[in-house]
């Protein structure tokens, strides 16, 4: 008997999600169960929000989970730390830099 690669990643991608795993997003999720958005025949340039929407999205579930992993009185490392609060400022920079473009259209 064989097996396709398709029919292989969606064994494991099936697998995976059946187990009980501590992440909810699967990477295999990307790859499996998904379908792709967007206009195909577009320049790939041209995708920026839907881009940045998708890493947003994977962004938010990602931080859910490690909210959700780290108890209160664990030990972290410094630099999971460091890297934690720089993104958290990258973020609320972006936040804030579109929030005012939004809040303001005429200054564009």
């Amino acid at each position: 008997m064989s097996i396709t690669i398709e029919a292989l990643r969606k064994l494991v991608a099936k697998e995976i999600r059946s187990s009980r795993s501590v992440l909810i997003e699967s990477p295999l999720d990307s790859i499996v169960g998904q379908e792709q958005t967007g206009d195909h025949d577009k320049d790939p340039s041209e995708y920026g929000a839907e881009k940045a929407k998708r890493s947003l999205y994977h962004m938010g579930t990602q931080a859910q989970q490690l909210h959700d992993m780290i108890g209160t009185e664990d030990e972290m490392d410094p630099q999971s730390e460091a890297d934690i609060a720089k993104s958290a400022e990258l973020l609320e920079k972006v936040f804030k830099a579109l929030t005012y473009v939004k809040q303001h259209p005429e200054g564009r």
